[in-house]
């Protein structure tokens, strides 16, 4: 008992840790994407451009501790299924600036907020 009581710990302190690092990871591209859209500055992209590396090396960090813990793959699942739906609003926030579609990329912007509370919570 004591021994997995020590794996489960040994393993938790991990998972959580990757957890954070993602949410910080969303927040840094939704607000590298936000000044994005205010400035319209290349240069500002560069916060995403890294944050999509992290998140990107944190969702194949946190695939090692799934086999052995069914419910946190259940709970990875909903998660990845956020952080896609968050990552994908991002990109096509960024093409929209590109194509100068201005004003309609600012406004998705402002509400992309939902997927990332969605990962949160």
């Amino acid at each position: 008992m004591e021994q997995s009581t020590r794996r489960l710990v040994d393993n938790v302190v991990p998972v959580a840790k990757i957890t954070e690092d993602i949410l910080a990871q969303l927040i840094d591209e939704q607000s590298s994407v936000r000044g994005y859209a205010i400035s319209l500055n290349k240069t500002d992209l560069a916060p995403y451009e890294a944050a999509e590396l992290r998140l990107a090396k944190d969702l194949e960090d946190i695939d090692v501790y799934l086999p052995d813990y069914p419910e946190l793959r259940l709970l990875v699942e909903k998660g990845r299924s956020l952080i896609d739906i968050a990552r994908r609003q991002f990109a096509e926030q960024i093409v929209m600036l590109d194509t100068q579609d201005i004003v309609t990329a600012r406004i998705k912007v402002a509400s992309s907020t939902a997927a990332i509370e969605g990962y949160r919570t």
